[in-house]
C-alpha cells in the first residue's frame, strides 16, 4: 500500500508511526536543557535526543513563533501607532522593540 504512495504521504505515513514521549522533569532540569537547546540552536526535544544517543539537527532556520489574537493585533497597533490591518507593520515594530530591548540590557 505505502509504495503506490506520493512521497509526501509516504513521510506522512512514517510519522504517524512515531511514538510521541512527554516529560516531566523538574524546572531546575527543564530550564537547563532548554538554555543548552538556546545555546546550540536546538530544540530542547533535540538535547534530549542528542543526550540518549540518537540521531538529531539543528535548526536550519532559527526561528520564534508569537500567536496574536486579532485583540492583540488591534493592541499592539495602537500601540505602535499603525493601521491594525497592516499586521508586516506591525511585525516590523515589534522585532524593533524586541531588539532595542535586548540591545538596552
Amino acid at each position: 500500500m505505502t509504495k503506490s504512495l506520493k512521497p509526501k504521504w509516504q513521510a506522512e505515513l512514517a510519522a504517524l508511526k512515531k511514538i510521541q514521549m512527554h516529560f516531566d522533569f523538574q524546572e531546575n532540569l527543564r530550564k537547563k536543557v532548554r538554555l543548552e537547546a538556546a545555546e546550540e540552536d536546538m530544540n530542547p526535544s533535540d538535547v534530549i535526543r542528542k543526550i540518549a544517543g540518537l540521531s538529531f539537527s539543528k535548526i536550519q532556520r532559527p526561528r520564534i513563533g508569537l500567536s496574536l489574537t486579532p485583540e492583540d493585533l488591534v493592541y499592539l497597533a495602537e500601540r505602535y501607532n499603525l493601521d491594525p490591518s497592516d499586521a508586516t507593520s506591525v511585525k516590523k515594530r515589534l522585532l524593533s522593540e524586541v531588539e532595542q530591548h535586548y540591545t538596552n540590557e
